[in-house]
């Protein structure tokens, strides 16, 4: 298949890439908590299976980013997991043991929404060889492509049932795959440098030069500390909604609230960085997840839990194309790839792993308000200790 190598063009690609799995995304997590708890799991297990998931993607992450450095597999990873979603969902809705439902569940957090954070290193390396793509634009389309699709989904859910989600499934994944295949592989459009030319690390040397790269360690420890509060979020927010009161289409709207506030963030999200710096913005983005969550634990009712999803804007937002940006600056483009899933692996998968088990063990004599009271502090505590050791020294320069 000829790709192009019009910038305008691959932007173009990049953000049905990212409307696609991000529509994926939607359907995961809005309704996967929910579809668990409607098939009898409990609130434990539901965290169990959160923890099994969590473990997936900090395994498959990495392995993801490896191959795609070492062989420029993009593509065929993302034509792999758009195959595998309908699959796994349908064994998910279809299993009649709890270990079978975290199997599924696990191959597709891992490989099918996993390979999200490829599209990161992917547009990085195509930077390095002279293209000029925008990842917060293309990002932004994403999270539009999340807020509408989870509208869409709620009215589904509403109208088939949960029986529908691996239809879409398949439907999102047809639009991914051919995404995935008409963009280019880098090494394709890299000019020739001779032996200056960026070379694939071992993910030895990878991770030996990653650990000498002090405010990229320090990412790392924060985005997991960061994704404690993220993950009680991600884990148990549609319960609690349903909980409230809310039903399934209203649950669309509220994630819809979620999503729509990141895009004009990140369409916009280049005069931020200019204007404030990125380590600014990151450390912002951390106390965004704490505040999220402390304002969910204090809402008396559902508009106030709609209106408090509106700090997504300074949370998730700023979060994903700052760190996107900073490791792109700061690590070895031979390892970008590399670099960019061993922060969503150790800060997320791991983060989310250890908000899971925390989380099961704190609701099984307390709340999910007090969840997300409690695992507020983490969020907090994330942006107070990367402000201190990263963005201080980093604002100091300008001042």
């Amino acid at each position: 298949m000829r790709c192009p190598q019009n910038d305008r063009t691959l932007n173009r690609y990049f953000c049905l890439l990212q409307a696609s799995i991000f529509c994926m995304m939607a359907i995961h997590s809005g309704f996967f908590s929910l579809m668990l708890s409607q098939q009898g799991v409990s609130k434990m297990e539901i965290g169990r299976i959160a923890a099994v998931t969590g473990a997936a993607s900090l395994v498959a992450q990495p392995l993801l980013g490896l191959i795609s450095d070492r062989w420029r597999a993009e593509r065929l990873l993302y034509v792999a997991g758009a195959a595998l979603a309908p699959l796994a969902y349908y064994s998910i809705q279809h299993a009649g043991q709890l270990w079978l439902i975290a199997f599924w569940a696990a191959l597709f957090v891992g490989f099918s929404l996993g390979a999200q954070i490829l599209s990161t290193g992917w547009i990085a390396a195509l930077n390095a060889g002279g293209h000029k793509l925008d990842f917060g634009f293309s990002r932004g389309v994403g999270s539009l492509s999340f807020a509408l699709g989870s509208v869409v989904i709620g009215l589904a859910v509403n109208r088939f049932g949960m029986g529908c989600l691996p239809v879409l499934l398949a439907v999102f994944g047809l639009t991914l795959a051919a995404a995935a295949l008409l963009l280019p592989r880098p090494q394709l459009v890299r000019p020739a440098q001779g032996t200056d030319a960026p070379r694939a690390l071992s993910f030895g040397r990878a991770l030996q030069n990653l650990a000498r790269t002090r405010p990229y360690v320090m990412l790392v420890c924060c985005s997991f500390l960061a994704n404690l509060s993220s993950g009680a979020f991600t884990t148990y927010f549609s319960v609690f909604f349903s909980q409230e009161g809310g039903s399934a289409s209203l649950l669309g709207i509220a994630f819809f609230v979620l999503a729509i506030v990141e895009v004009p963030v990140m369409l916009n999200y280049r005069r931020l960085e200019r204007r404030f710096g990125v380590e600014t913005l990151l450390a912002v983005s951390m106390l965004g997840y704490g505040l999220k969550n402390l304002c969910l634990a204090l809402a008396p009712g559902l508009p106030f839990i709609v209106t408090s999803l509106l700090l997504q804007a300074i949370g998730l937002a700023l979060a994903i194309p700052a760190a996107q940006s900073m490791i792109a600056k700061r690590t070895d483009p031979a390892c970008c790839a590399t670099a960019q899933c061993l922060w969503s692996s150790l800060g997320e998968g791991l983060g989310m792993i250890a908000s899971s088990l925390f989380c099961s063990w704190l609701v099984s004599f307390s709340s999910i308000r007090t969840v997300f009271g409690v695992t507020s502090l983490f969020g907090f505590a994330a942006a107070a200790l990367f402000w201190l050791s990263v963005g201080r020294r980093a604002a100091q320069p300008a001042a």
